[in-house]
């Protein structure tokens, strides 16, 4: 079983969308022009080598930047290659810096890296052995909610291709964001 400690104590900022459909994100949009300091604690026990961060999106439906939309091709490769916050299972980063007025989603790469993946299945298709699961289900390539607010800024993942046993304690990924 996992055990996870927090952060101090998690922040309030970005919870906007949280608790919504497809809102295990943070959302900055409110923020624009701030910037802030992110501490973030991954951990895992599971076997699979997991990576996971957060890339920025421009609205509550996970459009990118370029216009690409959840489920267009090339979506996948195009999240991973703007993830702005990135670590490894088991990995605490402190004083990241990261800019407001955006929305953070979550992304897991799942039996890799992001190198892995953009080399290996940076289309995401699912007769693959790595895969990236975002918190839009229809950028995962089963369909499948890999994602779980667990509490503020503190999301879980499943990372089992086609949702395994949907306990979201694979990896857990927190953020604390200091205004």
């Amino acid at each position: 079983m996992l055990n996870v400690k927090t952060l101090n104590r998690t922040s309030s900022i970005g919870t906007g969308l949280q608790g919504k459909v497809e809102g295990e994100v943070i959302d900055l949009r409110s923020f624009a022009g701030q910037t802030f300091k992110v501490d973030t604690l991954a951990l895992s026990d599971s076997s699979y080598n997991s990576y996971v961060g957060f890339y920025a999106v421009e609205d509550a439906q996970g459009t990118l930047a370029n216009g690409l939309k959840v489920g267009d091709a090339g979506y996948a490769a195009a999240a991973i290659k703007s993830a702005v916050l990135r670590s490894s299972q088991n990995e605490t980063q402190l004083d990241r810096t990261i800019a407001g007025g955006k929305i953070l989603a979550p992304v897991a790469i799942v039996n890799g890296s992001f190198d892995d993946f953009l080399n290996r299945n940076p289309q995401n298709q699912a007769n693959s052995d790595i895969h990236a699961y975002f918190n839009y289900t229809g950028a995962n390539s089963d369909h499948v909610d890999h994602f779980q607010l667990l509490e503020n800024n503190q999301f879980g993942l499943e990372a089992t291709y086609g949702g395994g046993n949907r306990s979201y304690n694979d990896l857990v990924f927190q953020t604390k964001i200091k205004g």
